[in-house]
């Protein structure tokens, strides 16, 4: 009895962990965005025009998780929970990673997208 509780518990601990470490990767750029407005008007972008983009970009954010849980769903579902859990961390900041460094995404023009004002950053 007392060894089911233990890995009835490690089990709770490692789901919470890595729902937390899931949803720190979605909920940084909220926590960023008055930083990214201001850094957009030192670059040029008025305060209306990177208020529209960060919007944007939170609202494709948002229309992304949408389909993925539409879509990705039921291949969670075919794979099981372990498979596709200990996939998620190390794939969730690869996808991050590679929406914002897309040349059709809405940074792309701007002077935080543009490689001949912000070197390093592209």
């Amino acid at each position: 009895m007392r060894a089911l509780r233990y890995k009835q518990m490690t089990v709770v601990t490692l789901l919470f962990a890595g729902y937390a470490a899931l949803y720190f990767c979605r909920a940084d750029l909220s926590v960023g965005t008055p930083l990214i407005i201001e850094q957009l008007g030192r670059h040029g972008v008025s305060h209306h025009e990177a208020i529209v983009r960060m919007g944007t970009i939170s609202s494709l954010g948002v229309l992304a998780y949408a389909l993925g849980k539409l879509f990705l769903g039921g291949l969670g579902d075919f794979w099981g929970g372990r498979v596709s859990f200990p996939a998620e961390p190390p794939v969730s900041p690869c996808c991050s990673h590679s929406a914002g460094a897309c040349r059709s995404s809405p940074w792309h023009g701007s002077a935080i997208g543009s490689p001949s004002r912000s070197p390093g950053l592209d």
